[in-house]
């Protein structure tokens, strides 16, 4: 994930070289192979390289074709072969060691602004047009890659890295307030154009934006997950046989290199993802290295992804590193450890990938995860389409399969229905949420209407018009642009790259077309594809949820030595009263384990604000007001 800068003056001044050397030099953690700028008059592109792919090992950027068109871009593509033969049908010839980033450039020539929807996988980037004297800008389907941009004091600047735009000093310290506020209500922005900062946006995944003198900044939004028609093949094994030939090009195409690093649970998505590129890695290379890393808990409680992820690891013959996640430190002695956030985020979710990431990143760049197979294959649908689900029965072919599976197995699918509506029952009754904050800044909550906000957040999601809407629901939250973000180097500072087989479109086209029974029940697709590969301990694992509360079993143990430290963390109190968090703070033990939260978001939000403030400025909000 190489890093990426520009600047355009779209008022003509030319580009101060300095301040885009420095901004660039700000970057050199995440892209340590190469460090390049190329300037023109009003227009300057940055880059720092991370060469994580073979075609990228004599790469150079920014770079250009023919002189005028130039590119600055964090990139791998899908399908490269596919794409290259469009290319050669379309005159561009020679193009089987082009890096992804002149194949990029490419497809521009020949469809202009229309080429992302001839592109695959991974990627954020600018191009600008001298001819033309425009910017065009993209970022992937699902935003695995980050797009920040600023446009202050005449000037549109834009990375993939937030640190660098805050480097630029007309961008100020000024808080976007509505961000917070959502972090706190419910764990994540809400807003996929917002950022945490009020002089910085965010382009959504899935869009474009073209950036021009004189002409208003135009964005558009060029593909949508489709909601598929359920796919009906004769034959079982014709099931079968589609999903490896998927899995295989999602995880091949994610490879390209000899040595991968795997963040493996001891569960079927990421083990299965470790067998296939196991499996490719020796039909492409007489030597290559794969090493898997999980994290476990010891103390906390007992889990048992030591003893799964181990016998994954040796049935397929490759090594393994086991990160324990239950030390005992406070929160405060893990402070210094933290990442610097693009935005509040949970404490949790970034101690497992930051610990997991730090030892994979000391000896690969590459690293494979599980992520997305979850929600691709939940077979159930929203409480809403219930109804919808059971009126099926009496007139589609679901009703077929789910016969069928009861005279195979015996017993009724687990399609998730009862637990679905349990949860449904228990959100209505305010039971397995921790309710609306009560230690919210009165006079934030007033300005923002928050107590509203809630409320909507908290009704049912628009229904999707498909028996499976959860799954198309949960792929298409905004909470996994957040957690992509996360992911970044930008944010981890470990030069290495994270790559997400089950996100690629063609294999989640196919996932979310599969009729959930019974290919979606305890996902029997996956099971049944992997039969052979994984040992039997794994492929006959029931799905089941950790067996304790990390963050709650802390909090009993760690949390009260802090509070004092973190309550007096300066511009806290814009958000948080924080007298009536800390009586709730004080007495963890009263809280069920899934309202952690109460005492965990206001921690958290304490954590970003001291590790964020930018040096020489203090961090303000567009009106400053007295706390309730």
């Amino acid at each position: 994930m190489s890093g990426i800068v520009g600047i355009i003056n779209l008022d003509g001044r030319p580009v101060d070289r300095r301040l885009l050397g420095e901004m660039t030099g700000f970057m050199v953690y995440r892209g340590p192979d190469a460090k390049n700028i190329w300037l023109s008059g009003n227009v300057g592109f940055g880059h720092t390289m991370l060469r994580s792919t073979i075609e990228a090992e004599y790469e150079e950027q920014p770079c250009s074709l023919d002189g005028r068109v130039w590119i600055t871009a964090d990139a791998r593509l899908d399908g490269r072969n596919e794409l290259i033969e469009k290319l050669k049908s379309n005159g561009r010839n020679s193009l089987k060691k082009a890096t992804d980033a002149e194949l990029i450039l490419h497809s521009y020539h020949v469809w202009g602004e229309q080429m992302v929807h001839h592109l695959l996988g991974d990627f954020a980037f600018a191009i600008w047009d001298t001819s033309r004297q425009r910017l065009i800008c993209a970022r992937d389907h699902f935003g695995i890659k980050p797009f920040y941009f600023a446009s202050v004091a005449g000037s549109f600047i834009f990375s993939n890295t937030l640190g660098c735009i805050r480097y630029h000093p007309e961008v100020s310290n000024k808080l976007n307030e509505q961000a917070i506020a959502d972090f706190l209500l419910c764990g994540y922005n809400l807003d996929l154009k917002s950022n945490a900062f009020a002089d910085i946006q965010r382009l959504p995944p899935a869009h474009t934006m073209q950036v021009a003198a004189n002409t208003p900044m135009k964005s558009n939004r060029y593909w949508k997950l489709p909601v598929e028609k359920l796919v009906r093949y004769k034959h079982a094994h014709d099931y079968i046989e589609r999903f490896r030939e998927l899995f295989d090009q999602a995880v091949e195409d994610r490879l390209r290199t000899r040595r991968v690093g795997i963040l493996m649970s001891g569960g079927m998505d990421s083990t299965s993802v470790a067998a296939a590129a196991s499996r490719l890695l020796s039909k492409q290379f007489t030597q290559f290295e794969l090493h898997a890393c999980t994290f476990i808990y010891e103390h906390l409680f007992k889990d048992e992804e030591r003893y799964y992820s181990q016998a994954a690891a040796t049935a397929l013959g490759f090594p393994i590193s086991h990160v324990t996640e239950d030390d005992d430190r406070s929160f405060r002695e893990w402070f210094p450890y933290q990442p610097i956030t693009p935005e509040p985020f949970g404490v949790t979710m970034i101690e497992q990938s930051s610990d997991q990431l730090r030892r994979m990143a000391a000896g690969f760049r590459v690293g494979l995860t599980g992520q997305g197979g979850d929600p691709a294959l939940h077979p159930s649908p929203s409480p809403l389409k219930l109804k919808k689900f059971f009126k099926s029965l009496l007139s589609e072919q679901i009703a077929i399969d789910i016969g069928k599976y009861c005279y195979t197995y015996g017993r009724m699918p687990r399609l998730g229905i009862r637990t679905n509506f349990r949860q449904y029952r228990g959100f209505v009754k305010n039971k397995l949420h921790p309710g609306y904050p009560p230690w919210l800044n009165k006079t934030l909550a007033l300005r923002l209407d928050l107590p509203n906000r809630w409320n909507n957040l908290n009704k049912d999601h628009k229904p999707i018009n498909s028996v499976r809407s959860q799954a198309h629901w949960s792929m298409t939250s905004p909470l996994w642009t957040t957690i992509f973000e996360e992911y970044d180097p930008g944010v981890t500072r470990f030069p290495a790259e994270l790559r997400h087989p089950f996100f690629d479109i063609r294999l989640l086209a196919f996932l979310l077309a599969l009729p959930p029974v019974p290919w979606c029940v305890d996902k029997h697709i996956l099971r049944k594809a992997m039969h052979g590969m994984l040992p039997d301990s794994i492929l006959c694992r029931p799905k089941a949820p950790l067996p304790g509360f990390p963050i709650y079993e802390r909090l009993q143990k760690t949390v009260l030595s802090d509070l004092d430290y973190f309550a007096s963390t300066p511009g806290l109190e814009m958000f948080v009263d924080v007298d009536r968090f800390l009586k709730i703070a004080r007495k963890p033990e009263k809280l069920r384990p899934e309202e952690s939260d109460l005492i965990t978001r206001p921690l958290d939000l304490a954590i970003w604000l001291r590790r964020m403030d930018k040096p020489g400025k203090k961090l303000k909000m567009e009106g400053d007001y007295e706390s309730n």
